[in-house]
């Protein structure tokens, strides 16, 4: 019923030639249904719409630290975004990011979209913890708006 949804959407949004955006907990790979297989369905629709269309899609559950937020795109022809995660892996109440605000703010252009990475308790941008560089990652839309 949900996939069912989506494709009605999608099928709504695709004469908007605005970019379009899925949430999820969990990355597309993965889903399963109902007898633990492979959701290939989901795949299979967000693909066939990010072919011809600008398509993000913005994942949880993997408990990514923060810097590898933008590293992680999908072969299916849009990018697959990977949320950071907002503790440690052990949930330790001491760790620095115990009390944090941990998100992405999308910036929407005509020919691009921005997305970088906030920590919104201390209104902060995120800087990756190898290079101190700015956790952010600018995509060229295939359909600019004209």
């Amino acid at each position: 019923e949900q996939l069912n949804w989506l494709e009605g959407v999608l099928d709504e949004a695709s004469g908007s030639g605005k970019p379009v955006f899925v949430f999820s907990h969990y990355p597309t790979d993965y889903l399963v249904d109902e007898e633990e297989n492979p959701s290939d369905r989901l795949v299979n629709i967000l693909t066939e719409y990010g072919a011809d269309h600008d398509l993000f899609c913005f994942v949880g559950h993997t408990h990514m630290p923060m810097f590898l937020f933008w590293s992680f795109h999908s072969d299916n022809g849009y990018p697959e975004i990977f949320l950071p995660r907002l503790t440690s892996l052990s949930g330790n109440d001491d760790e620095p990011y115990a009390e944090t605000g941990v998100g992405v703010e999308v910036e929407i252009y005509e020919n691009e979209v921005l997305v970088r990475a906030r920590d919104f308790y201390r209104s902060e941008w995120k800087y990756d913890d190898i290079d101190d560089t700015m956790c952010e990652m600018t995509y060229s839309l295939r359909n600019p708006a004209a």
